[in-house]
């Protein structure tokens, strides 16, 4: 029953997302699927679409009839977890996949410990030794002089994701895509800096509605975290005994140019 809801969630994503205007016949696809049995799936696909394509998945397999049933009959609710891996095309593709399934057990333990559907997605933006996926989180997401600040939210839960994905779209409307690089480049130097930095960035926008959509979104980020201590921070919060801020995840979401393709 659960290999059934996982492959029609699968490829009702797929033809949400690209439909008829990418799958044609005798024509080449613009995806391969490496891996589809039991609850497992592997999908390659181009960077800009795997977000969208990930979240499809997701809300696809919390809604499918057969999810729906064997929760009631199990009186446990069944979640399922994705990992979203970006990588240069001059990597192998089995070095992708087992990065793919590393990042895939930070994604998972936070299901395990919410009950929820969760994704984790990671973009290899610099070479990496370990794929110990707690050091890979670490040595990318936390400052060397800093441990208690983290540049990262993730791994998110379904809801959390969409929520992401939405201030995201905000954050594009309103400054561009230079202003947004050195606002992510100022998390490096921590939090303080960082909030003082989108302060300044907020004055100069033009006029005021702007302004207040700008530090409306990015408030946004910082209750998208939870209920931490923020002490006026915006985008960050204390949780889990450590700054941390979606601000960066965000910005990913928009450098990977999800808003710019024909995405249903």
């Amino acid at each position: 029953t659960l290999h059934i809801a996982v492959r029609d969630s699968v490829y009702e994503a797929l033809w949400e997302t690209f439909g008829e205007r990418f799958i044609k016949p005798n024509e080449k696809l613009p995806f391969e699927i490496v891996v589809i049995g039991g609850d497992d799936v592997l999908l390659i696909v181009r960077a800009v679409y795997g977000w969208p394509i990930g979240l499809k998945i997701l809300e696809n397999f919390k809604k499918h009839p057969k999810v729906k049933q064997l929760s009631k009959e199990l009186d446990t609710k069944l979640t399922l977890s994705l990992s979203l891996v970006i990588t240069d095309v001059k990597y192998p593709i089995q070095f992708s996949r087992d990065l793919a399934e590393k990042v895939l057990k930070l994604a998972k333990k936070r299901a395990y410990k919410e009950s929820e559907n969760t994704i984790y997605h990671f973009w290899l933006r610099t070479p990496r030794i370990s794929l110990d996926p707690d050091k890979l989180h670490k040595n990318t997401f936390k400052l060397e002089d800093k441990n208690d600040i983290e540049l990262t939210a993730r791994p998110y839960t379904l809801d959390q994701a969409i929520k992401l994905q939405r201030i995201a779209f905000n954050l594009r409307r309103i400054l561009p895509k230079a202003q947004l690089r050195q606002l992510a480049e100022s998390l490096n130097m921590g939090s303080q800096v960082s909030v003082n930095w989108a302060l300044y960035q907020a004055q100069r926008l033009p006029n005021k509605e702007q302004k207040n959509q700008y530090l409306e979104s990015l408030k946004s980020l910082g209750e998208l975290i939870g209920n931490g201590s923020n002490n006026g921070m915006l985008f960050w919060r204390y949780v889990d005994d450590a700054w941390k801020t979606s601000l960066l995840d965000a910005i990913e979401l928009i450098e990977l140019g999800i808003f710019e393709e024909e995405i249903p």
